[in-house]
């Protein structure tokens, strides 16, 4: 059984080299669009060879990782979750997320000033991790196009799973940062009271990259949920 690892927004390989020599056998899957159409391409060859898949989603791939699952019944054994979410942005009844208006400022701001857009994006997504501006200089360097990042932005912006979410019945696990910024610890409380069998597991000084600033610890969680679910 393969086990596939979805990252996040805006993200790449080499922000998670450590955390992937650590999780043997887990398969980096890139998107570089952002977005799930892309993605959807590329699960699709995994789901006509395999019978099923495990799936590992970090911020935007962990909601990548639960549509898939709600499109795919019966493909995937178990979702291993981290920086996790079944919406992103807050609204008049859910207060777990960012705003609304300052997720389309964002947007609108992108094009026209890149660096200093992802540079806050980062910082916020990036906090307490060590080597932090080092980490921020080399992805502000090496930011995707535009159109790619407008992408995610936009799938973020749309995506709402919160009532879907109960229709997968599959073994889940949460592993969450106390102190995420960008996906905070409640919304992903939220996200397991609604998931119908769902563990969470709580990093107290953990924020929005546990595969980056703890990765020993989540690959040991990924390795132990997708091993004892066969």
């Amino acid at each position: 059984m393969r086990n596939l690892f979805l990252s996040g927004f805006g993200l790449d390989r080499e922000l998670c080299t450590v955390f992937l020599d650590k999780a043997a056998g887990l398969e980096y899957i890139p998107n570089p669009d952002f977005s799930y159409a892309q993605l959807c391409r590329t699960l699709e060859r995994y789901a006509l060879a395999e019978e099923k898949i495990n799936l590992l989603g970090w911020s935007l791939g962990a909601l990548f990782a639960l549509r898939w699952t709600l499109d795919h019944p019966g493909k995937v054994n178990a979702l291993f979750l981290t920086g996790a979410t079944a919406r992103f942005c807050a609204a008049a009844d859910y207060d777990n997320g960012i705003k609304e208006k300052t997720l389309k400022l964002m947007i609108r701001q992108l094009p026209v000033n890149p660096q200093v857009v992802m540079g806050n994006f980062y910082a916020s997504a990036l906090e307490g991790i060590q080597d932090k501006d080092r980490h921020i200089t080399r992805l502000l360097e090496n930011l995707p196009p535009i159109a790619c990042l407008l992408n995610g932005l936009q799938e973020l912006l749309q995506t709402d799973l919160l009532e879907q979410v109960a229709g997968i019945g599959i073994p889940v696990c949460i592993y969450q940062g106390v102190q995420d910024r960008i996906t905070p610890f409640a919304g992903a409380r939220v996200l397991q009271s609604r998931l119908p069998a769902a563990s969470i597991i709580a990093e107290p000084a953990g924020g929005h990259c546990l595969p980056v600033s703890h990765p020993e610890k989540t690959a040991a969680c990924c390795v132990e949920t997708f091993s004892l679910i066969r």
